[in-house]
Order: structure tokens, then C-alpha cells, then sequence
């Protein structure tokens, strides 16, 4: 096999996106039967906690303890939605990925080339190239449709109609060589389509680029309204039981409101305590190029494409702000963009 060199320990082989139907198979194949139970066992508590909350607040108890399962139950609501929320996020993040790729015409036509070396993979297509370390492969999946791995932000998929055997054993061998067994996954053996491999291809982008930027992700306001309209919900119901099991004032309604208050303002804290967090820990810089086409995008190795029609961007006074059909948010400042002269005539 002309593609695996012993000395350098590397196999590359050409490939095509997967479709639609491929997509929504690898999404149910990876889905982690302990993260469905651990989700039962979430909403048995949480039925359990609430109803003893609701029993508490029609009996007026105050004691400390019957104040501790209202505050249980909201942390699990607030869990749930957390899970839901973030489950959503992930499922959203490659269905855009894949929508991105599907609009670009000529990165289709053109495919991938995918390139396996010692200690990273390679994944390079039209647009760009997208390193990804052995190492930050947290799952590897062997199924029916193929050979994909990579972890909750990128990954990297060995379609079966794009395979020979020869090139399918030898890629099996190699991954089962550098991942953990917890790691590599077999569902189904692989089922190879092709008698001969595909061409290889040497991509060349003639996409003009207008001018390149380089920014840090800061917080998302839309994001913080996102979860707040989970937290707010959850703080002003749970706010009652202890506003009438407490006698704080004689007058039922102005504890409810007192306590509502109080939950609110927490709840609020609580978020942007959150974010906070969130905001900058760990996040590398972002580089972008703008280009007649769309952005390219590259973070931590791994780069991706947007097309024009699923981004929008609009010139300001502070910067230019790149608003991502997906909802993502993206404020430029003129001082990180190289040339924003010639971008400011391209959007004029």
C-alpha cells in the first residue's frame, strides 16, 4: 500500500462528507447509554425532591430541614435544564458544521484528504487544514458506516464508501495502536465499498482573502439571557416555599415578594458568576480571514469555513460584528482586523 510509509508512519487517504442520513446514524451510534441513565436517575430525584417541596409549602413548616429540599429541587431543575441546554448546544454545533460544508459547492466537489501520522491526524480540505493530537481524542468509534473519531469539538470520520480494505485494516490497525481500549469503540465491523481507492487530491483555494483578524471569544450577551431564562423561571417558583413557611412579615403576598426578590437577584448573580467564568478561562486567540466567499475561521488547530449566505456581517463605529446564522456572536474590533480600510470598503 503505496499510502502507509513504515519510516514515517503515515496513511493518507482521499474521502467525501458525510450525508445527512450518515450524520444522524453517528449521532444515535454515539450516544452513551450511562449519560441516559445517570438522566433517569436525574428526573426520578427530581420528582421525588419536588413533590416533597410542594408537600412542605402546604404545610407551612419552617424548620431548616423542609427549607434544604426546595433549594435540592431547584439545583436539580437547574441541572436538567443545564444538561438539556448544553446537549442541544452540542447537537446544534455539528448540525451547523455539516450545513456549512453541504452549502459550499466546491469544497463538496473538491472532498477532504485525511492523514494519520504518529501522533496527530491531519483533516484538510479546500478551505483549510485541522490538526488533531492523539492525544485530545477522547472517543473512537468503529460502525457499520465507518471509522470516526475526535472529541466534543472536532472530529474526524473514515466513511466505509470511501475505503478499500486493505486501506480500512491498516487504518483500523493503526488507530487501535495509539487509542486507549476504553477509548476505541466497536459497534459493527466496517463494511468497505470500494474495490479501488480514491484519487488523491492536491487542493488549491483561489478564494480571494480581503484581510485577517485575530480576536479572544468574550462573552455572548444573548448567551447570558439564554441561561438566564433558565435560572429566573426556576428561582421565583422555588422562592415561595420558603416565603410561606417564613414568617417574615404579616402579609403573605410581601413575603412572597421579598423572597422573590431575593431569589431573583441571586439567580442573576449566580449566571453571571457563570459567565464569568466562562468568559476568557482557557480560550485561545481566534484567527479569521474574511474572504470573497464567506470566513475561515481557525482555533486551537482546527479550522472550519463559513459561507457567505450563513453569516452576516455588519460594520460599527467600536468594529465589525459577524452574526452566525447558528445565533453565534462575533464583536471584531478595528484594532485586531490587519487592514480594516479594505473591509470596510468591501461591506460598504
Amino acid at each position: 500500500m503505496d499510502r502507509y510509509a513504515p519510516d514515517s508512519s503515515q496513511i493518507v487517504v482521499a474521502g467525501r462528507f458525510l450525508t445527512g442520513q450518515e450524520e444522524e446514524r453517528w449521532q444515535r451510534a454515539l450516544r452513551d447509554p450511562v449519560s441516559g441513565l445517570l438522566r433517569l436517575v436525574l428526573v426520578i430525584l427530581l420528582a421525588f425532591f419536588s413533590i416533597q417541596a410542594m408537600g412542605a409549602a402546604a404545610a407551612s413548616d419552617w424548620r431548616l430541614p423542609s427549607l434544604v429540599v426546595p433549594l435540592i429541587a431547584g439545583c436539580l431543575w437547574f441541572l436538567s435544564a443545564w444538561t438539556l441546554r448544553a446537549r442541544r448546544h452540542r447537537r446544534q454545533v455539528f448540525e451547523n458544521a455539516w450545513l456549512d460544508r453541504w452549502q459550499d459547492e466546491k469544497m463538496v466537489r473538491a472532498g477532504c484528504m485525511i492523514a494519520l501520522y504518529r501522533d496527530h491526524a491531519a483533516y484538510s480540505t479546500m478551505r483549510g487544514s485541522s490538526l488533531l493530537p492523539y492525544s485530545e481524542v477522547t472517543l473512537c468509534c468503529e460502525t457499520a458506516d465507518g471509522i470516526l473519531f475526535g472529541n466534543d469539538r472536532f472530529r474526524i470520520c473514515f466513511r466505509s464508501a470511501d475505503l478499500t480494505l486493505e486501506e480500512l485494516v491498516t487504518i483500523r490497525r493503526f488507530l487501535q495502536e495509539r487509542m486507549k481500549p476504553s477509548v476505541y469503540r466497536l459497534k459493527a465491523a466496517a463494511i468497505p465499498a470500494l474495490a479501488e481507492p480514491l484519487p488523491h487530491v492536491r487542493f488549491a483555494n483561489f478564494d480571494t482573502v480581503i484581510t485577517r483578524a485575530a480576536v479572544v471569544p468574550t462573552d455572548d450577551k444573548r448567551e447570558f439571557g439564554e441561561l438566564l431564562g433558565f435560572v429566573l423561571p426556576q428561582t421565583i417558583i422555588y422562592s415561595l416555599a420558603p416565603a410561606l413557611m417564613t414568617a417574615l412579615t404579616p402579609w403573605p403576598l410581601v413575603n412572597c415578594l421579598v423572597f422573590g426578590t431575593v431569589f431573583v437577584l441571586a439567580g442573576v448573580l449566580l449566571t453571571r458568576l457563570i459567565m464569568r467564568l466562562r468568559k476568557t478561562s482557557g480560550r485561545t486567540p481566534l484567527r479569521l480571514a474574511f474572504t470573497k466567499e464567506g470566513i475561515a475561521r481557525q482555533q486551537d488547530g482546527i479550522v472550519s469555513f463559513t459561507v457567505r449566505s450563513r453569516c452576516h456581517l455588519y460594520a460599527g463605529r467600536a468594529g465589525v460584528t459577524v452574526l452566525y446564522t447558528s445565533g453565534e456572536r462575533l464583536d471584531i474590533p478595528w484594532s485586531a482586523i490587519e487592514d480594516p480600510d479594505t473591509l470596510k470598503n468591501e461591506l460598504a
